[in-house]
């Protein structure tokens, strides 16, 4: 955390008034990153760990003895190199669940900065909104390194997130509640999981990960861990990830809300719901769907039914919605729609032949075919697969040739 003045300005007078969507891209590109991170190196600690095991436990099986009725570990002269080399291996394993809990640490890195650039944006957006207006003090020196007030304006903005940052996590979260005060989405955030994942976060960033009866008492842990070192499974990893990516994209939504951003609630929304249907969230998707869908706006009319179309989508692939995923289809009602949509609702619905004949006037072309998801199941069919491709290419030559004229 930055204390020092000078920074603090050389910080703000350079740094960019960063738009919503670019906020949510920073923010969602760096989870994929930490997720990516981590997933690769907890094979290769697990597989170490049980490698490393096994020889040791082979070893010693190989060199135990009974003397005086008491088991020992008879290692000869010659065999003292391969034992101490042995040792030593046991030793650097203990550490290698540094890379997984590395991983748990930069991911709450990043969940402090969601929550920094949203409160920031909001700021900026609202500075009268800012709740103790006595902290608001500069100097005059300080004044003299500004060009205008807007400078000013950001500096001292960011001198109150020092502050805010340094008091405890619940008193953050009160903050926001305050600023954001929407029920319905604050209650859908279990705060207790990201409250438990900071105290996880301060154990492995200020005690070597080492569990204290403090830290059992605070979080709930076994009193038989005591003394133990913390290692992030990845039951823990992927329970705080879905849960931050859930609290950043809500808060932003919400933010969207207060400052009136009509385009990420419309265009930048649907795209969102894309994505996250792109790298297969599909349990994200349908609690922001069913938590935010009330914030998105479509001018157009077209946001609304993509919107569903993705999250109906999400539904199918979650085996536990499969009863809601065919209600919420056969209640929908799809006169009203393009051919292009209605064509949509057809593969929802497995209708192979109404698909092929709603594909001739819809939109749809053949890069549509290879990125988009819905098309999934449909690739499997060969038959279906053929026939679609053909009619998709001259989709594709009529909808360049509209273009160009």
């Amino acid at each position: 955390m930055n204390t020092n003045k000078q920074q603090i300005i050389e910080e703000n007078t350079t740094k960019p008034s960063v738009s919503l969507n670019g906020i949510l891209q920073n923010f969602l590109g760096n989870m994929r990153e930490i997720k990516y991170f981590f997933d690769i190196n907890l094979p290769a600690v697990k597989n170490r760990e049980t490698e490393v095991n096994e020889k040791f436990k082979k070893f010693t099986n190989n060199h135990e003895k009974e003397i005086n009725g008491r088991k020992a570990i008879i290692v000869q002269v010659e065999e003292m190199k391969t034992f101490e080399k042995l040792l030593e291996e046991m030793s650097c394993i203990s550490h290698q669940p540094l890379l997984c809990n590395s991983s748990f640490l930069i991911l709450i890195n990043n969940f402090e900065y969601i929550t920094k650039a949203i409160l920031r944006k909001f700021f900026l957006t609202y500075p009268k909104s800012i709740l103790d207006k006595k902290e608001f003090i500069i100097e005059f020196e300080e004044l003299c390194q500004f060009n205008d007030l807007k400078e000013v304006k950001e500096f001292m903005i960011d001198r109150h997130l020092e502050k805010v940052f340094y008091k405890s996590f619940s008193e953050q979260q009160k903050i926001l509640q305050k600023l954001f005060n929407n029920k319905e989405v604050l209650q859908a955030i279990n705060f207790s999981v990201l409250e438990k994942a900071m105290k996880e976060r301060n154990l492995l960033a200020h005690n070597n990960g080492i569990i204290t009866e403090n830290f059992v008492k605070q979080t709930g842990y076994s009193v038989d861990s005591v003394g133990k070192k913390l290692f992030i499974s990845k039951k823990k990893f992927e329970e705080v990830y879905q849960e931050i990516l859930f609290f950043g994209i809500c808060f932003l939504i919400l933010l969207a809300d207060k400052i009136k951003d009509k385009e990420f609630l419309d265009v930048y929304y649907q795209q969102l719901l894309f994505s996250l249907l792109e790298h297969k969230n599909y349990l994200l998707i349908k609690r922001l769907y069913e938590n935010t869908i009330s914030y998105a706006i479509s001018e157009d009319g077209n946001s609304e039914v993509i919107n569903f179309i993705n999250y109906l989508l999400a539904l199918e692939k979650i085996p536990e919605e499969k009863d809601k995923f065919k209600k919420l289809l056969d209640q929908y009602k799809i006169g009203s729609l393009s051919d292009h949509f209605k064509c949509s609702f057809a593969i929802l619905k497995n209708d192979k032949k109404e698909f092929i004949k709603l594909l001739k006037t819809s939109n749809f072309t053949l890069s549509d075919w290879y990125e988009f998801p819905i098309f999934e199941k449909f690739k499997e069919d060969e038959i279906l697969s053929k026939k679609a491709l053909s009619i998709l290419e001259k989709n594709t030559k009529r909808i360049m040739k509209n273009a160009k004229n």
